[in-house]
């Protein structure tokens, strides 16, 4: 098989283990993507600082954990290095299969992502979102689009008035520089560089309409879904438990 799923994860020794985190569900999106594809492959590229436990769930849902260091890690100081980092990350990681599709902890899977829609032969992801995106890493295309990527993502973390024009196309952000708002820029001003993914490949919730036809849809993304979990002690975890 030509395509592997693969996932980010990181977290700090204080956080919930993978499997009872419901602010970051990697493990109940891998288990919706399991029970709809039991072949495809999946790495997890766990950049975490200390040894996490998965509870033995990579080898119940049948995924492989790949220890590896955030390229960016020489960015630590600036908030929401590590989000940003992931595309770099994803980049330079070693499996066997050239088609990469990323997923993120909060997209759960109605059908399997194969066949893909779109050729994989550009960076294919739906022009504004991040949480789900694929490439085949032997495309000249796609090699052209990460050296721009990255050359275009280091020039904001040093250039103010960069980062200014790449702000105009996502408006108000949490973090010093986020990967949506380099990808959106460069999907403006390259197009020929991608490959738009409708929402039947990738269905983030905000777009949802009583009109939505869901079977359709392969998976919904639970973006800017705000579910409180009273449970949780530090305030700032409470509002985005998107698992639950």
């Amino acid at each position: 098989m030509n395509t592997a799923v693969v996932y980010h994860w990181w977290s700090l020794e204080s956080d919930s283990p993978p499997h009872q985190n419901i602010r970051v569900p990697i493990i109940g999106s891998i288990a919706t993507l399991r029970a709809v594809d039991k072949t495809i492959p999946i790495y997890v590229l766990d950049c975490s600082d200390h040894d996490v436990d998965w509870c033995g769930y990579d080898k119940i849902l049948n995924f492989k954990i790949i220890r590896t260091q955030f390229f960016l890690k020489d960015y630590s100081h600036r908030n929401g290095w590590q989000n940003l980092s992931r595309i770099f990350d994803l980049r330079r990681t070693e499996v066997p299969e050239k088609i990469l599709l990323y997923s993120d902890a909060d997209v759960f899977w109605i059908k399997s992502p194969l066949p893909l829609e779109n050729s994989p032969n550009k960076f294919s992801f739906n022009g504004t979102n991040s949480g789900l995106f694929y490439f085949d890493r032997t495309s000249p295309e796609v090699d052209k689009f990460f050296n721009l990527f990255e050359a275009f993502t280091i020039t904001a973390l040093n250039d103010e008035s960069f980062r200014i024009i790449t702000r105009q196309y996502t408006g108000q952000i949490p973090f010093f520089v986020i990967d949506e708002q380099v990808l959106t820029y460069m999907h403006v001003k390259m197009r020929d560089l991608f490959n738009t993914l409708e929402t039947t490949e990738h269905f983030v919730m905000y777009k949802f309409t009583e009109q939505t036809d869901f079977s359709t849809l392969k998976n919904l993304h639970l973006h800017a879904v705000i579910v409180e979990n009273p449970l949780e002690v530090i305030d700032w975890k409470k509002k985005w438990n998107r698992g639950a």
